[in-house]
């Protein structure tokens, strides 16, 4: 990519105007020339002329005149050379104007020429040997647009539409550009205001840009759309002191050979409530030039915005920019002249995104300056020379290689946050390297890996440093790293790394507890399974609350029954056959849920009874973690059938099949969806004793299956039950009372399947064996309702249930 170096600053002036200046100031002062119009002291039109609605359009040059080094205006707004104290100039367009800028002739033969430098066309020059912004003004209303087409490729300027050297303008005209090596405004001196228009770069405009702005000049941009799709379109270049100010403007560049800004030799770039798009960002370089050239700092600010490069941010020293055989004031500068032309680049509340790039040294120093919630995402290899941040933050972007970030100088500010990607798997991740040191209290956030590092204690360094009173923390207190937990520390060498130990006390570490934990991940698999098992089990309780009062019901009914149960489980810590353990949580579980029964006329109805139903319901159950892990979640749609059998002597027997659709989340692992069916069986006896009492002693079985998913294997769970219940009867008013009690035997399988994290078997524990204990009423208001209440309570090797509470009402006829 060549640089778009500016026309000389001092024309030769070839035309001698004769006649006096009184003759001048008697002429018209409307334009209406369709090839343009002289404006200004000593010319045909005056200093104070209206642009006439219309087409305007450049004449071709002869031949000979191309090849005698055309250079040519359509408008030329700037007094005669030879005028003694001119006025100021006012010219001012009307809305409906059309300026068509055409070098498609270049094309036909007899214009052929090998000199870069022999075209130049300018659209409308202004100011020539003007002093002082009021020495001209120019208005150029909505409503007037610039059209530029035609041109070559190698020429070093083609077309310009607006060309400022001294005076005030202001412009609110449209430009197409399909010309290369060109531009909508050049400011060599003066202030030009463009706002409220729209310039289009199309695919023609090879290395064409919008607007350029040296030698002490302003450009200010308000509410300008510009949009580009040829290739090296550029946005807004400053050069030599030239500032330009863009505000409320819209920079879109779809071309990936694309530059929002191009800064040089002390240029200043303002950037407020805009947005850029681009394939490179900013493109900054140094120059040898003259001995007597005035060196200064390149100031690019930004805020409120956002600056998005599809490469790079920042590249330095592109070696498109210099050719072998440039001049020796074009070739790039040595050390002490770019030692001078920094680049000091200030975002405040601002996005940014690209890689920073030095392509030739020696080069102009990049510092940034992050502060007020700025952002920036690095998607390559970046080097600065400086980087002060202050509650702002960097991230490395996700996917292909992992990235460097190298400080050459200090690391300085305070509240900097740097997310980082890691695979600690291939012990590897983004990393900081400062080669300063550190000052400030800075932040690091690692991503998690289901993957650990394949050698034993693994670690991984993501910040080198020289040292410094500044510190790094990790927002989070610590990583999943397959089955571990990874921690943060501060090294012996000035180094911050990751390891699944505690490391030193540092500004990173801290107490954990063991020296090894297990990841949330692990846990939250191990976990998560056993609660699901507790949570199939628990939904069988209202169940077989309805099969114990079904014996007590009159016969031959139709029964309808709504059944609610909570209750509040504690599961404890158990091992992974590995050494690490599970955290163990606090489980309370709900539910819901509708039935239907009706005793059949089967057999002997006065000495036998069977019954069929079926039912439906849902549940819920939150699982809290003990200890610093994150917490998770059952919910639960369920239905089944159940039929029964008793008998006059006393004998029953029941079954039921449970379906239970059960979806879990948790933290750090896959939302997943599982699927239990279960059978349980019954068999027991009611002995009638004296007085009503009743002692009832029964076996159970409940035998399941629990699907799995990518990181568990199907199981098959069961849980056996042994025990008694005593029960009386009275009569309380026109009510009938029936208190109970019950104890119970409960074995539960005690290996529940595998959790698979990084390719290993994590073990999952049952909960082994337990006592339930539970007391409870029946209630028969009359003969249609009926109610039970139940209270339970379990204690056992790794579970206990707190508190548990069974409330069911039913509806006979």
């Amino acid at each position: 990519m060549k640089f778009i170096s500016p026309p000389a600053k001092i024309k030769t002036i070839l035309l001698v105007v004769l006649g006096s200046l009184s003759a001048y100031g008697l002429a018209a002062t409307t334009c209406t020339d369709r090839n343009g119009c002289d404006i200004g002291a000593g010319k045909a039109l005056g200093s104070d002329v209206k642009i006439a609605a219309g087409q305007y359009q450049n004449a071709v040059p002869t031949p000979a005149e191309f090849q005698d080094g055309w250079d040519s205006s359509l408008f030329n707004i700037s007094n005669n050379f030879n005028a003694q104290n001119p006025p100021p100039i006012k010219a001012e367009f009307t809305p409906g104007t059309n300026i068509i800028l055409d070098l498609s002739f270049l094309e036909r033969p007899g214009y052929e020429t090998d000199k870069e430098e022999g075209v130049s066309f300018t659209g409308v020059d202004i100011g020539l040997y003007a002093e002082g912004e009021d020495s001209v003004k120019v208005i150029i209303p909505k409503g007037v647009q610039f059209t530029l087409k035609g041109g070559s490729k190698e020429s070093e300027n083609n077309i310009t539409g607006i060309r400022l050297d001294e005076g005030r303008v202001d412009s609110q005209a449209d430009f197409i550009i399909n010309a290369p090596v060109s531009e909508a405004y050049d400011v060599y001196g003066g202030k030009l205001d463009a706002h409220d228009h729209k310039i289009i770069l199309g695919k023609d405009s090879y290395l064409s840009g919008a607007a350029q702005v040296q030698f002490e000049g302003t450009l200010n941009l308000d509410h300008v759309d510009i949009q580009g799709s040829g290739e090296w379109n550029m946005g807004i270049n400053s050069y030599e002191q030239g500032t330009a100010n863009i505000r409320d403007t819209s920079i879109n560049l779809s071309h990936k050979n694309s530059v929002g800004f191009m800064i040089a030799s002390g240029g200043k770039i303002n950037v407020d409530n805009s947005t850029i798009n681009a394939g490179y960002g900013i493109s900054v370089f140094s120059r040898q030039g003259f001995e007597d050239d005035v060196r200064d700092k390149n100031v690019f600010n930004i805020k409120d915005s956002k600056l998005i490069a599809r490469d790079a941010l920042v590249v330095v020293n592109d070696s498109l920019l210099f050719d072998e055989d440039d001049d020796e004031e074009d070739a790039q500068s040595g050390a002490d002249v770019a030692a001078k032309e920094p680049l000091i680049l200030t975002a405040d509340h601002s996005e940014l995104a690209g890689r920073t790039h030095v392509d030739l040294r020696p080069a102009p120093k990049l510092i940034f300056n992050l502060k007020n919630g700025s952002s920036w995402l690095i998607n390559g290899n970046s080097e600065l020379d400086e980087l002060n941040i202050y509650d702002s933050s960097i991230s490395f972007s996700k996917g292909g290689q992992f990235k460097t970030l190298t400080i050459h100088g200090d690391l300085s500010g305070n509240n900097g946050l740097f997310n980082l990607n890691t695979s600690l798997a291939d012990q590897q991740a983004d990393k900081i390297v400062i080669e300063g040191e550190v000052h400030g209290e800075h932040k690091i956030s690692v991503s998690d890996s289901r993957k650990r590092p394949k050698t034993p204690n693994g670690k991984i360094t993501l910040v080198e440093s020289k040292g410094g009173n500044g510190s790094f923390t990790m927002v989070q207190d610590y990583v999943d790293v397959g089955k571990y937990r990874y921690f943060f520390h501060r090294g012996d060498d000035n180094e911050w790394v990751l390891s699944n130990d505690k490391g030193a006390a540092s500004s990173g570490g801290g107490g954990h507890g063991s020296d090894y934990e297990i990841s949330d991940f692990a846990n939250s698999l191990i976990s998560m399974r056993q609660a699901a098992n507790q949570f199939v089990y628990q939904l069988q309780e209202p169940l077989n609350a309805r099969l114990a009062s079904l014996k007590s019901q009159s016969r031959g009914n139709n029964n309808l029954w709504l059944d609610s149960n909570y209750a509040n489980d504690h599961f404890d810590s158990t091992g992974t056959s590995d050494g690490l353990a599970t955290a163990g949580f606090k489980q309370k579980s709900y539910s819901l849920q509708l039935g239907y029964d009706h005793v059949l006329p089967l057999g002997d109805g006065d000495k036998n009874q069977t019954y069929l139903g079926a039912f439906v319901g849902q549940g819920h159950s939150s699982v809290d973690f003990n200890g610093n892990y994150k917490d998770g979640n059952l919910k639960a749609i369920t239905t089944g059938i159940y039929v029964g059998w008793q008998n006059a002597g006393g004998w029953f027997a029941d079954a039921a099949y449970r379906y239970s659709h059960l979806k879990t989340s948790a933290s750090k692992m896959d939302n997943s969806t599982w699927h239990a069916n279960s059978l349980n069986a019954q068999l027991g006896k009611d002995f009638n004793l004296a007085d009503k009492w009743v002692v009832t002693p029964k076996l159970g079985m409940t035998v399941g299956r629990l699907s799995g998913d990518d990181y568990t294997s199907s199981t098959t769970f069961y849980r056996s039950k042994l025990g008694a219940a005593v029960k009386t009867s009275f009569a309380l008013n026109k009510v009938s009372l029936s208190p109970y009690v019950g104890a119970y035997w409960l074995h539960d399988k005690s290996g529940l399947g595998h959790a698979v994290v990084d390719d290993e078997n994590l073990r999952i524990a049952g909960a082994g064996n337990s006592g339930l204990y539970e007391a409870g009423m029946g209630v028969d208001f009359d003969h249609n309702n009926h109610a039970d209440f139940k209270l339970n309570y379990a204690n056992g090797q790794k579970t206990e249930q707190k508190f548990g509470i069974n409330l069911n009402y039913r509806y006979s006829w």
